[in-house]
């Protein structure tokens, strides 16, 4: 809360991702955090705290890079990140028209062998976006990380998801971060934010490139 209350500090990144995002809500001040508004940034865990600055705040927040992921990239922050970061958070002009990367990778060099500080990661090329169903919608932009938003669901953190464009992405997998998320876990999660109703609700969606996986597996999708 030190952040939060320092009227010098004008936003706050999230230095990485986890899985425990939810257990710092019980000590956010919600109503201090609407008085004194800041800029958020993260990805991934950090879907928990979006949503409860959205839901509990009303808080416009940023779900972008993060400080040793995507900040930190060797030998620099790749430019596509840069650029966009720079349209979101330091320009005035709307962003306009969002065209896709180059270049994409998920390359791991594992950062406990120090793999990362030998060689930049290898770049695939970008074949650019792919469309499920065309067509246009309008409204708010919500969603993130499909494991860690569901740890809200049911709670007071949880949004009204009526009316948005909904997007989701996926994560490492828990046991070995190199690997994506299990497709059966990513299909079950799917089905709960349906039971949940958030599909019928919305206008549009938006996935993320999914992590990790083989290219048998994303065929499953």
């Amino acid at each position: 809360m030190h952040s939060l209350r320092d009227k010098e500090v004008k936003a706050i990144f999230s230095f990485i991702g986890g899985n425990h995002s939810n257990q710092v809500l019980e000590y956010l001040d919600f109503s201090l955090i609407k008085r004194n508004p800041k800029i958020f940034l993260g990805y991934s865990d950090a879907t928990v705290l979006h949503f409860a600055l959205h839901t509990k705040a009303n808080l416009a927040t940023f779900y972008g890079p993060a400080v040793l992921t995507q900040f930190a990239e060797n030998p620099r922050t790749l430019s596509y990140t840069e650029n966009y970061f720079r349209k979101a958070l330091m320009h005035t002009d709307p962003i306009g028209k969002i065209k896709p990367s180059t270049y994409w990778t998920d390359e791991v060099l594992d950062w406990f062998k120090k793999e990362d500080l030998k060689r930049p990661r290898r770049m695939e090329r970008n074949k650019g976006w792919q469309w499920l169903r065309r067509g246009k919608a309008e409204g708010p932009i919500l969603g993130g990380c499909i494991t860690s938003m569901l740890h809200l669901r049911g709670t007071e953190y949880w949004p009204d998801f009526r009316g948005s464009i909904f997007f989701w992405e996926t994560p490492e997998s828990g046991n070995d971060f190199t690997k994506g998320e299990k497709v059966e876990n990513i299909d079950s999660h799917l089905t709960d934010l349906e039971l949940s109703g958030v599909f019928k609700n919305i206008r549009g969606m938006v996935i993320g490139r999914f992590f990790g996986h083989s290219e048998q597996e994303k065929k499953k999708w």
